[in-house]
């Protein structure tokens, strides 16, 4: 007879076992499928400052930015760049734009840095993206999205992804062989 209750306490074990690891993987499924999906509810991002309107409005409950810099045509390359718009969807900052390729040959995929500067040309962020190849005479979209808040960016610029950077302005330094000393005065 005690074989029989070991028996039975084996296999209970085996099925409270076997159950904590259902729930578990349960769980784990519940919560990745969970994290890839928008819920409205969720999809306003703390990121976006809704109160900072330099450069930028409300319109329709979404921000946009209003800079005239940000919206001129722009050139990278032999790509012309237009049609640009910076603003939020669904909590996210949203840049689109159109990339055309003017010229007679085609224009190979390239990855490229989009560079946001603030009215003094310094950069308050870099996304990266990979702009698809381009027939002759052809347009593609372009479409970047990030949590980040770029929305009162004053401008942007194109960079080739890896290549070196672009100096940020500087402050006007006189270079110290160029400063007369002045004696310091000695007080008794």
């Amino acid at each position: 007879m005690a074989e029989k209750g070991e028996a039975k306490q084996i296999s209970v074990g085996k099925i409270i076992l076997v159950l904590l690891i259902v729930l578990v993987i349960g769980g784990i499924i519940y919560f990745i499928a969970r994290g890839k999906t928008v819920n409205k509810e969720t999809a306003n991002n703390p990121e976006i400052d809704m109160t900072n309107l330099v450069n930028a409005k409300i319109e329709n409950g979404e921000k946009v930015n209003t800079s005239e810099n940000l919206k001129e045509a722009k050139k990278f390359e032999e790509i012309e760049i237009s049609n640009i718009k910076l603003g939020t969807s669904e909590g996210y900052s949203q840049l689109t734009a159109t990339a055309k390729n003017p010229t007679e040959t085609y224009v190979d995929e390239k990855e490229i840095s989009i560079v946001f500067v603030d009215s003094e040309g310094y950069e308050i962020a870099k996304l990266g993206y990979l702009l698809s190849g381009i027939n002759p005479g052809e347009e593609v979209p372009i479409d970047v999205r990030t949590q980040v808040d770029l929305i009162n960016a004053y401008d942007f610029r194109i960079e080739l992804m890896g290549a070196p950077a672009v100096e940020e302005p500087a402050e006007q330094e006189t270079p110290a062989e160029n400063v007369e000393e002045t004696p310091s005065e000695v007080t008794e």
